[in-house]
């Protein structure tokens, strides 16, 4: 069994490796950018929907705190980027993104008490978004929150834009379980195998 620092894929498919191996090529491009900056850098991983190749897409630089990854909606819940922010012909399957803030260069009132870890929000939206999300921290160690598989309701409703009666469709997912426990805490959450700075 592959150990933590050993580099070895902890995925046990051919296509969990491949993306694996995907998104870690990409946070170590990513992550001495952000250590640089102090910005969050991104993007989503998506699958062709005929051929099956994986792909990537990534977004502009965030802020320090957050960066905008094409989950963004707009007041009636479509995406604000098609497909977001994926090419046509795809379907999104996980997110990455960058933690690299050194909190060294914060004033100390500002400072985390040790590496940001993967967030409540990060959980959240990836469970939300249906979509594994991995998070690369500013020590150069990344992890995989993987949600809870949920069945989402989807449909159309009414709703008036700009004075005329337009039919959007909706998708909505169920928040809590029979327990009244949020799904978004039930993911798993974990420490992948090697340092992205090294």
């Amino acid at each position: 069994m592959a150990g933590q620092g050993t580099g070895q894929s902890k995925a046990t498919t051919q296509d969990g490796v491949a993306i694996e191996r995907l998104v870690e090529g990409r946070l170590k491009v990513l992550l001495p950018q952000s250590k640089g900056d102090q910005r969050e850098r991104g993007g989503t991983v998506h699958r062709h929907n005929q051929s099956g190749k994986l792909g990537y897409v990534e977004f502009e630089p965030g802020t320090h705190e957050k960066i905008d990854m094409g989950f963004n909606k707009d007041k009636l819940g479509r995406y604000l980027k098609p497909n977001r922010g994926c090419p046509a012909n795809t379907t999104p399957i996980a997110f990455y993104h960058t933690h690299g803030r050194d909190d060294s260069k914060l004033p100390p009132g500002a400072r985390r008490a040790g590496p940001a870890d993967i967030s409540d929000e990060d959980m959240r939206v990836a469970t939300e978004e249906q979509l594994v999300a991995y998070v690369a921290l500013d020590d150069g160690r990344w992890k995989r929150f993987t949600p809870v598989v949920l069945q989402a309701l989807t449909g159309t409703i009414d709703r008036e834009i700009d004075g005329q009666t337009v039919s959007v469709p909706y998708r909505a997912l169920p928040a809590f379980n029979e327990q009244g426990q949020e799904y978004w805490r039930l993911g798993k959450n974990e420490f992948m195998n090697g340092n992205l700075l090294r």
